[in-house]
């Protein structure tokens, strides 16, 4: 007579800080259900903050945005990028660099990740090119350049309410690639070979 697999039900009691620096509630894995070639959790991104830029060496994710918005920059020196939103189903496939920035500075963004890793974390490296820091520094020199300028602009057309609604867009614009870029060098890690 074999044995019959039981159903596991894991309710996560407390948050576990991932690889990627990001809140997690570890849901199915290796070590929680006994899984061989699964896990799926809950991951947070706190208002404001980005995951360090990572990919999973051999390995699959698939994504459900809960809430939030979310913008992911991907690929060879994360130079394309993506913004999902609640009810976004999201693929990134195995070995693709990426980086999700959370674009409200008031709420958290969440989500339930799933993986074809039982051991979830195991797979996690970081991703940091040669010159990242030093890209990422000039963008937000550049923006906060192109700021200025807009608020400069902004003083010399008070008087024409079309112009200045148009030139308040586009500084609302500059604020948030600033915040976006100030987040991705906050969890920057050291330049990799």
């Amino acid at each position: 007579m074999t044995q019959e697999a039981a159903i596991v039900t894991i309710r996560p009691e407390r948050e576990t800080m991932t690889r990627q620096r990001l809140p997690n509630f570890v849901g199915v894995s290796q070590a929680t259900a006994g899984s061989a070639a699964l896990a799926m959790n809950v991951v947070i991104i706190p208002a404001g903050a980005a995951a360090e830029a990572h990919l999973h060496r051999g390995y699959e994710t698939a994504i459900y945005l809960l809430s939030g918005r979310v913008q992911t920059f991907y690929g060879d020196g994360l130079g394309q990028s993506i913004v999902n939103e609640a009810g976004d189903f999201i693929f990134i496939p195995a070995n693709v660099p990426h980086q999700p920035v959370n674009l409200s500075q008031t709420e958290a963004a969440q989500a339930i990740v799933a993986r074809n890793d039982p051991n979830e974390q195991e797979s996690v490296e970081s991703y940091a090119p040669a010159g990242m820091r030093q890209n990422l520094q000039q963008t937000l020199q550049a923006l906060t350049t192109q700021l200025n300028e807009k608020h400069h602009a902004l003083d010399r057309f008070a008087h024409q309410p079309a112009a200045t609604n148009l030139i308040d867009a586009e500084i609302d614009q500059l604020e948030t690639q600033i915040r976006v870029t100030k987040a991705r060098l906050a969890v920057l890690v050291t330049d990799l070979p």
